[in-house]
């Protein structure tokens, strides 16, 4: 009777424990997409290597956290690839250019890409980091009515640090653009504080 007791506390606490924190699948790239269609949500991947220190930071105190995995959770299927795997790894992370670690994807069921960031970061940076993708999987406004509109407002200053962040989102270089505005802007406001965050 005293183990049954002891068994039925540590069965609950475990399950509870599964039921806290980031929730991976564990099946292969092809199943992850067909449920994120099945389901109709995105997904996100956290793209990581088994030598890098972030990468581990962040699994073991930033995916484990409740409030972390109730976000998540509710909003993605989530997948994890090491990108230096030989098969499905190292080919997923080429697909979509990751080149530092952790790299986390935000992929459309249809397997495009919608956002994408960098680097460890706390729990209330890394849930605001699904606010700002799922924004961006929102946006009606796309990457190509945003190049369009470039054409005829590249002169304008406001339009290209939106244009800019729109980029940012699906991880495409800004350098061209950043000198753009530079020229732009007053030599004044070159060193503003908003400048040096933008850059």
């Amino acid at each position: 009777m005293k183990k049954l007791l002891l068994i039925i506390p540590a069965l609950l606490f475990s399950m509870l424990g599964f039921s806290q924190g980031i929730e991976f699948e564990h099946g292969t790239w092809k199943e992850v997409l067909e449920k994120a269609q099945q389901t109709n949500k995105p997904i996100f991947v956290d793209v990581y290597t088994t030598w890098c220190g972030p990468c581990k930071m962040m699994s073991k105190d930033i995916f484990p956290l409740e409030n972390v995995g109730k976000v998540y959770n509710a909003s993605y299927i989530c997948y994890q690839i090491d990108a230096e795997e030989k098969r499905e790894g190292n080919e997923v992370a080429n697909k979509y250019e990751v080149k530092a670690f952790p790299t986390y994807l935000f992929i459309k069921a249809d397997g495009t890409l919608f956002f994408r960031a960098l680097g460890a970061m706390d729990a209330k940076r890394f849930i605001d980091v699904s606010n700002t993708a799922l924004s961006e999987l929102n946006d009606s406004k796309r990457l190509s009515a945003w190049e369009k509109e470039y054409a005829e407002k590249k002169n304008d200053p406001i339009f290209l640090i939106d244009y800019m962040k729109k980029r940012s989102n699906q991880g495409l270089s800004n350098a061209t653009f950043f000198d753009e505005y530079l020229k732009l802007i007053p030599e004044e406001e070159r060193t503003s504080d908003a400048v040096v965050d933008l850059y």
